[in-house]
């Protein structure tokens, strides 16, 4: 056979191969029958600075944009009781600052600057999640020489009281504000958080913390037993199961009976740990990750009946962890930047609904920490975990949020499709004759992003509808992504871009637009994804 014989037989073979890749993916949709509500259990962000950045005008507007696209709705935040400063707003305490002196030396208690916090997120529908932490000045002491098992400089988060009748008083002091200043059918509907992250707790102390827990809640539910407490905001396995066994089983510090109350299980779990950067081999955080540590979250949940009945919340999620990382020192964050962060949200979404679907554990809480630390500072698709860059600019990662937000009340059941967890997924939902739904193409692994795979949604028993209107938006790496559109524009400063250019950057803008007509109760609706994309349908039925 001839060189050039053989070469044209290699590229026909190519050419078939590459055709072959493609794929045809068919989702039928159940339009009349409800899998359940969709309960939006991913309206929800923290950052470590909520004190300050909710309260100043770039933190306003952003909690404006999420009220208009229903996107976020709780929002939690650390230092609710100590000061803590930041060197990024060198001399402004971020945090509640609730503990002052007077003139003749006692103690003062000052919850303005928390009370105005919440009191942005209730005026706009919105919730927090109360953290009672950490210890403000002079009401700790160290552990002495347990503290060498302790993280460097944060004595404030793992100590014990000076004086528990003081950390007792003001707890209660700070509940007694809050039902004056809020009223307790509002405060019914918030969650109180015994700590943060108490996972390096000395284990030669650890029944400090329980006892922290124990008298947290015991004063969070003297004021009304129907006011939600929980912990412990961990992030390892056995420190969730010691918590739980005390809660179960132990005595209870305060009353002296067997267990503790618990509305809630809250745990942080991360796409991969950011000391994990710059390590050989790179890592791309992966969703079936979270599916593997949820599985053995349930197993050690479903041990304990007080937690099993409880919710259960991941009050910090992100791709990587470590917010202050970014592109200048680690250029793989850049997904923290692109279409890939809304993407693994979305898919991360439809995963953790299946696991409650078909499984024991469901998911009432998923809380992505992240805020408006990039604007705040100015610095542009900084690679940093945040929703909101510089000059205001909607990161991907919000676009996936404000697109989550389309969706309706009721999901709807998929009668056929992909497996659960691959490539491809689909989130339908309905509210009377209007549907909204999104499908999404993406393998996290994925290097060859040329291929677009055709997908087909046929909807089922539509009723009497005699035709569907539809829209599709699509997010891909050229499509709703503002990232991509400041690479376009040029990479401009965030002091040269105006309200409007933030607002271009920002927009989704529908990518088409058509009908179908409906025979038999069905009607098929043709797309086209590219690989790493998603798609938010809008459909319509007219009789």
């Amino acid at each position: 056979m001839n060189l050039s014989r053989r070469i044209l037989q290699i590229a026909l073979l190519v050419a078939c191969c590459g055709g072959l890749q493609a794929e045809e993916v068919r989702f039928e949709v159940d339009a009349g029958e409800v899998l359940g509500p969709n309960t939006r259990f991913w309206q929800a962000a923290g950052h470590d600075y909520l004190f300050h950045y909710v309260n100043t005008p770039i933190g306003r507007a952003f909690l404006d944009r999420a009220e208009a696209k229903q996107s976020l709705r709780y929002f939690r935040t650390h230092f609710t009781f100590d000061t803590t400063e930041s060197d990024d707003v060198p001399g402004v305490a971020v945090g509640g600052d609730v503990v002052k002196q007077g003139p003749t030396g006692e103690l003062v208690y000052d919850f303005s600057k928390v009370n105005q916090t919440y009191r942005e997120y209730v005026q706009r529908g919105m919730k927090p999640i109360v953290e009672f932490g950490f210890f403000p000045d002079g009401f700790a002491r160290d552990f002495g020489p347990a503290r060498a098992n302790n993280r460097g400089g944060e004595h404030e988060r793992e100590a014990v009281p000076k004086d528990w009748d003081q950390w007792e008083a003001l707890q209660r002091a700070f509940m007694e504000n809050l039902e004056r200043e809020f009223g307790p059918e509002e405060l019914r509907t918030w969650y109180f958080e015994v700590w943060n992250e108490p996972d390096q707790w000395p284990l030669e102390h650890i029944d400090v913390f329980f006892r922290l827990y124990d008298v947290f809640s015991h004063v969070v539910k003297s004021f009304d037993p129907d006011y939600r407490v929980g912990g412990p905001g961990g992030y390892t396995p056995a420190f969730l199961e010691r918590f739980l066994q005390h809660v179960e089983h132990g005595a209870n510090y305060v009353t002296g009976v067997t267990g503790s109350p618990l509305d809630f299980v809250s745990y942080h779990l991360y796409g991969i740990s950011g000391s994990w950067l710059k390590q050989s081999p790179a890592l791309f955080p992966r969703v079936d990750f979270f599916q593997r540590e949820m599985r053995w979250l349930d197993r050690i949940v479903q041990a304990y009946p007080k937690a099993a009945a409880a919710e259960f919340h991941l009050n910090e999620w992100g791709l990587a962890s470590r917010f202050r990382r970014s592109v200048d020192r680690f250029p793989e964050l850049e997904y923290r930047n692109d279409h890939r962060s809304p993407l693994f949200l979305v898919k991360l979404v439809d995963q953790f609904y299946t696991l409650g679907d078909h499984g024991s554990l469901k998911t009432d809480l998923l809380l992505y920490w992240g805020f408006t630390w990039e604007a705040e500072r100015g610095r542009m698709f900084h690679g940093n975990r945040e929703l909101l860059t510089g000059g205001e600019v909607a990161k991907p990662i919000l676009t996936g949020f404000e697109m989550l937000g389309q969706l309706q009340e009721s999901r709807l059941v998929v009668a056929k499709g992909p497996r659960p967890g691959g490539r491809f997924g689909l989130l339908p939902t309905r509210d009377g004759d209007h549907l909204a739904m999104i499908a999404y193409n993406f393998e996290e692994s994925d290097d060859d992003f040329s291929r677009e795979d055709r997908l087909v949604v046929e909807l089922t028993h539509l009723g009497h509808a005699a035709q569907v209107e539809w829209r599709t938006t699509v997010l891909s790496s050229e499509q709703n992504n503002s990232y991509t559109r400041w690479q376009d524009a040029g990479k401009p400063a965030p002091e040269s871009i105006s309200s409007a250019a933030a607002a271009a950057f920002s927009r989704l803008e529908v990518t088409a637009s058509g009908a179908v007509p409906v025979k038999d109760g069905k009607a098929v609706v043709p797309l086209s994804l590219p690989r790493h994309s998603m798609v938010l349908l809008e459909a319509t039925l007219r009789e």
